[in-house]
């Protein structure tokens, strides 16, 4: 071995050694880092039941207000029945009125005539 390369050798190696001690201490941070910030599986575990809990909790408020707007339609509905129900009802009645009036003006129209007739005869 040569002599004179020792000290050369001796201080690349403990260069290198520096060089890996400050590695390891950033590989140390970026861990811890990693363990503050990262989510752990129980982590997502209780995350997934709240976020489970919470969409069926929105569900039923979704189901709530649903059968609120079937009621309301159908409150709607029934009312627009009834309107429709009056008004044929009294197109009806309003038919029945004019008919029976123009059977009865027609009654009583050659008796009209013969009393004009009479009238504008004398």
């Amino acid at each position: 071995m040569d002599m004179s390369n020792e000290p050369i050798n001796q201080g690349n190696l403990e260069s290198r050694v520096a060089r890996l001690e400050d590695d390891v201490a950033v590989i140390k941070i970026d861990v811890a880092v990693i363990k503050a910030n990262g989510a752990t599986k129980t982590d997502l575990n209780e995350l997934r039941f709240e976020l489970s809990a919470q969409i069926v909790k929105a569900q039923g408020e979704m189901l709530d207000r649903l059968g609120k707007v079937q009621v309301e339609l159908a409150a709607q509905i029934e009312k627009l029945r009834s309107d429709v129900v009056a008004t044929v009802n009294h197109g009806r009645l309003a038919t029945v009125l004019w008919v029976i009036s123009v059977v009865f003006f027609a009654q009583f129209l050659p008796a009209i005539a013969k009393l004009v007739k009479e009238i504008s005869g004398q």
